[in-house]
């Protein structure tokens, strides 16, 4: 059936969406008995936000915010989960034009701006989190939305110690604790800074924390009292990066493979649970490179292709400078080693910096670059990102965190 609906377009501005968002042939379609059985914008926005959460099938998901859009286009927030799950699929271009809309319709939804700065400044776009800016502060926002906006605006173009006094001046409640819209910054910011002290008092990370991600110690096996299952280790957003890589620094590959074996048994279920969790990208790398070492050579493969296909994915268009950086580490654990050079240099020309958390500050914690050490492309690369950091902290200087 040929779709001969009118294309959403965006309520404040009376825009048509990119066509991206117009919904393929039939789906624009809302049949009458929809409305009048329930499937009003909200329950289809909720069965979709439930599935992105749960890790679910994207494209499916992001039909029913399409249809949820299409029943109420002022429905803010399936316009930024559209954006979330555009941006889980690869496409930052379409999930900020989602953000966009999304922060048009209410420019006071901190979601939807935060999630805007965060994408914005990922590919290098500060001119769109000025326009930000702009229209936070003449619609009343408050100086934590402006803190956020301040610090993602900064870390735009990694001026770190200005996200660092931005966050100073209104990040923080009367507690010193994060406030709410600025949590994320707090972490980024200090995070790339190697200050992960501070990150204790003031977004309340775990004592043992600092000590993990700098890969001084091995990864605690209990948490306040309960014990690690195999498949938290490998999944846990905040833990299992620096946790897998300071296992596999410590020459524990037979314990990694064992976890690997007792969480998923097999290489396809890794795979179908590290998408799930949103892990897979940077979790692939030292798991294949735990397998190789434990001669597991021909499964190491398997994992690093099908991750390699999550990344670079057909018709991709834009790139993020971490999913560069990503894919970098999947080549050279593949063995491309000026292709993997080549990649690291383009994130690090776009002012790439690790987080600390998914890739360690200094690359030469990063297993999957073990044999670039000694390169001299890799050595200057890694040089230079110390040495931002290094100038960064400096200019923080005794700023109170």
């Amino acid at each position: 059936m040929t779709n001969h609906h009118p294309p959403i377009t965006d309520p404040a501005t009376g825009e048509i969406v990119p066509d991206t968002f117009f919904l393929p042939d039939g789906d624009a379609f809302i049949p009458t008995a929809w409305t009048r059985s329930g499937w009003d914008a909200g329950t289809m926005r909720g069965g979709a936000v439930a599935g992105l959460l749960m890790g679910d099938d994207t494209a499916a998901a992001r039909a029913h915010l399409r249809r949820a859009i299409a029943l109420d286009p002022s429905d803010v927030d399936a316009w930024n989960w559209l954006g979330n799950g555009l941006s889980r699929d690869g496409d930052p271009e379409l999930a900020i034009a989602a953000y966009r809309t999304a922060s048009r319709l209410d420019p006071l939804y901190t979601p939807a701006l935060m999630n805007l700065a965060q994408s914005a400044g990922d590919l290098g776009r500060p001119d769109e989190i000025d326009r930000l800016v702009v229209a936070s502060r003449r619609a009343g926002a408050g100086p934590d939305i402006l803190a956020a906006l301040a610090a993602y605006r900064a870390l735009a173009s990694n001026d770190l110690s200005e996200s660092a006094k931005a966050l100073a001046r209104g990040g923080k409640d009367d507690e010193g604790r994060a406030r709410p819209a600025s949590l994320m910054p707090w972490i980024l910011t200090l995070e790339r800074l190697d200050m992960l002290e501070p990150l204790h008092r003031i977004v309340d990370c775990p004592p043992w924390y600092p000590a993990l991600v700098r890969g001084q110690v091995l990864p605690p096996m209990s948490i306040d009292g309960r014990k690690v299952t195999p498949a938290e280790f490998w999944l846990s957003f905040y833990y299992s990066y620096a946790a897998a890589r300071a296992l596999f620094n410590h020459g524990e590959t037979e314990r990694l493979v064992t976890l690997y074996r007792q969480a998923f048994g097999n290489a396809d279920r890794f795979l179908a649970e590290a998408r799930r969790a949103q892990q897979l990208s940077s979790t692939a790398t030292t798991l294949a490179m735990a397998l190789a070492a434990r001669g597991q050579e021909a499964e190491a493969r398997y994992i690093l292709a099908a991750a390699e296909r999550d990344l670079d994915k057909p018709g991709r268009r834009v790139w993020q400078r971490d999913d560069l950086a990503d894919l970098a580490a999947i080549k050279a654990a593949q063995g491309e080693h000026r292709e993997a050079l080549a990649l690291l240099g383009q994130a690090v020309d776009r002012q790439w910096l690790p987080d600390g958390r998914a890739k360690p500050i200094d690359l030469r914690q990063e297993p999957a670059f073990a044999k670039l050490r000694g390169d001299p492309r890799f050595e200057a690369l890694r040089s230079q990102i110390l040495a931002t950091v290094a100038r960064e902290r400096a200019e923080v200087g005794s700023l109170p965190l």
